[in-house]
């Protein structure tokens, strides 16, 4: 991995070729401290990218064969990091390790139960929400944090030249699938006990 002083940018070697992911700063131009966190985030998106290689090789796989395995996993840090402010139950790794099935809907399911399983200390949190109020609020975070993730994942895949056809497709329905996923935890079925109250309030 290099850092180049003139432009910005993060190299990685693969495959005897050289991948270059330029980030925003500009030739000439001073280091600002969001300047060094964009290089930051480059490098780590850079060490992401490697070890999903590294992963894919092991596993007789590639990125190309398996892109929404990425998505998975640059999602699941968005969320993490959107919710610095909780302890997380779960391990990233765990989740992402212990599953193989990568369908946009599969996918998308994994993202939005991973996610929702800290409602509950969110609320604990923030009691000063009513309950729609923090179902609402909950998913504008962990819908930042999921964002934040796949435009991740999508620069990762459009330096390896992959970002086309069924990859883009497959995540475009992911998000998808995504959103409808969280729309539904905005707004739940109710459950067959308060309609049995519900049907009994005079």
């Amino acid at each position: 991995m290099q850092i180049n002083s003139r432009q910005t940018y993060v190299e990685v070697e693969q495959g005897g070729k050289t991948l270059k992911n330029e980030a925003a700063a500009t030739k000439n131009e001073p280091a600002t401290t969001e300047s060094l966190q964009q290089i930051n985030k480059k490098q780590l998106n850079a060490a992401i990218l490697q070890g999903a290689v590294d992963q894919s090789n092991k596993s007789s796989s590639s990125i190309k064969d398996q892109p929404l395995a990425l998505v998975l996993k640059t999602a699941l840090q968005g969320i993490n990091d959107a919710l610095k402010e909780i302890e997380p139950t779960q391990s990233l790794q765990q989740s992402y390790e212990s599953e193989i099935d990568f369908s946009p809907e599969a996918t998308a399911e994994r993202i939005v139960t991973f996610s929702t399983n800290f409602f509950s200390a969110y609320q604990d949190q923030h009691p000063e929400l009513d309950p729609q109020q923090a179902r609402d609020t909950f998913a504008d975070l962990m819908l930042e944090g999921v964002k934040q993730g796949v435009g991740e994942a999508k620069d990762i895949l459009k330096a390896l030249s992959v970002l086309e056809g069924d990859v883009e497709q497959d995540i475009d329905k992911t998000m998808s699938f995504i959103l409808d996923g969280f729309e539904k935890f905005r707004n739940p079925e109710p459950t067959v006990e308060s309609e049995v109250t519900e049907g009994n309030v005079v």
